[in-house]
C-alpha cells in the first residue's frame, strides 16, 4: 500500500505541498483558531466516514457502523 508520503506515489510532488495563499491563512490564525479548523475537519472527516459506512451497510445497526467507523477513522479497516 502507497503512503501519501510516499516519493513513489502517483503525484507525490501535489500531496506534500501546501498552497502559499493557504500559509498565508495559516499564519495569520491564532492557535486556538488552527485548533478549531482542525477540529471542524476532523468532525467533518468522521460525518464523511459515517455517510460511506452507512450506504456500504444499511443492514448494520448503529453500534455496528459506529464500530466501523472507529475502525476506519483510526485507519484499521479491513483487519
Amino acid at each position: 500500500m502507497l503512503s501519501l508520503m510516499d516519493p513513489s506515489a502517483p503525484h507525490h510532488h501535489a500531496i506534500d505541498r501546501c498552497d502559499p495563499c493557504m500559509i498565508e491563512v495559516l499564519r495569520r490564525m491564532s492557535p486556538a483558531q488552527k485548533m478549531e479548523a482542525l477540529d471542524n475537519i476532523w468532525l467533518s472527516a468522521q460525518e464523511f466516514v459515517r455517510a460511506g459506512v452507512r450506504h456500504q451497510y444499511p443492514e448494520w445497526t448503529q453500534a455496528e457502523q459506529a464500530a466501523e467507523v472507529v475502525k476506519r477513522m483510526m485507519g484499521r479497516s479491513g483487519e
